[in-house]
């Protein structure tokens, strides 16, 4: 069997910081205390694309990174996830590639999901390797929230960051490798309308394009699902796995809000060292949230030690994945 190994993760942010201070400031007459903020969601700072950066900017900030460190010769597959892309047409992933300089004879596509966009984003690269069809893939994560974002809902003003990431996932392990274990995933389109941007797409479409797309998030009802489902999800399939959570080093869920990851640490009964929270100093960032908080924590996780990785929102969508350490 062809194994698959995620060999790095670099992150770009955001360049505008914006801090509990200024956005009290910002938000007038809604006066709320910096700490009942931070009990509820947990972010102290929030990163913003200026107004001329977009998510093809970020994602060509954090992949040159990347690409730094490796022949982009040997770069023969793409996958650009993004639910904030600068053009419904073309595939942004192919403006990429050109931005990047990669070699034509490459795969790309976009993927269109949220919160658990890298987890869908490594079960492509490990078929495509497994499949024989690649040997190194970009995997980017980016996406700009704070331009769908009405300025007058807290509920999504106080949480979400701009960001993007680019992890090269290969057929050939380095020192710092994880291998990519197994998935599993769910859906629920059920739940499609707590969280949606109506105006993004063609169905609301007339002769005038209408108004600036917004995002509509029903928070109670996106934490009523991460509740009632990740939890059983995580145990069901630790219990599939024939892993006793006491063997996971790390538990890497995405960066909700405070609210949501303490629930969750409590429903499973994590203790504080294996559970990781990150979310005070980079916010919500969507698909990247995952991927940023592995690359801060690289270096703390040793040869053969197993983390779980799991995200879950819009969608609504969910998944999880294990990785061991080389």
């Amino acid at each position: 069997m062809i194994k698959s190994y995620l060999n790095n993760i670099e992150y770009f942010l955001g360049s505008l910081k914006q801090d509990n201070s200024v956005f009290l400031k910002s938000i007038g007459k809604n006066k709320i205390k910096t700490q009942k903020i931070l009990e509820k969601v947990g972010v102290s700072v929030r990163n913003i694309a200026d107004k001329k950066t977009f998510s093809n900017d970020l994602a060509f900030k954090s992949a040159s990174k990347i690409i730094k460190q490796i022949n982009r010769k040997k770069i023969d597959y793409l996958i650009n996830c993004t639910q904030t892309p600068e053009y419904l047409i073309p595939t942004n992933a192919c403006i990429l590639q050109k931005k990047l300089k990669l070699k034509n004879n490459i795969g790309a596509l976009d993927i269109n999901l949220g919160c658990s966009g890298f987890i869908y984003l490594l079960s492509l690269a490990k078929g495509l390797i497994s499949s024989k069809t690649s040997k190194n893939i970009l995997l980017i994560t980016t996406d700009t929230y704070s331009k769908l974002i009405d300025p007058q809902d807290l509920s999504t003003k106080l949480i979400f960051s701009d960001a993007s990431t680019t992890s090269l996932v290969s057929a050939n392990k380095t020192k710092n490798s994880f291998e990519i274990l197994n998935f599993e995933f769910g859906t629920d389109g059920s739940g499609s309308r707590d969280f949606i941007c109506d105006d993004f797409g063609t169905k609301n479409l007339s002769n005038k394009f209408v108004k600036q797309p917004k995002i509509n998030m029903n928070g109670t009802k996106i934490f009523e699902f991460t509740l009632n489902t990740i939890p059983s999800f995580i145990l069901n399939f630790l219990y599939n796995n024939k892993i006793n959570k006491s063997k996971i080093k790390y538990f890497f869920f995405h960066q909700a809000s405070k609210l949501v990851l303490d629930n969750i640490q409590k429903k499973l009964d994590l203790k504080d060292e294996n559970m990781v929270n990150d979310l005070k100093s980079v916010g919500n960032t969507v698909s990247s949230s995952i991927p940023i908080i592995l690359k801060k924590k690289f270096k703390n996780i040793r040869k053969n030690e197993l983390i779980l990785l799991c995200g879950f929102g819009v969608g609504l969508s969910w998944g999880a994945c294990l990785l061991k350490k080389t």
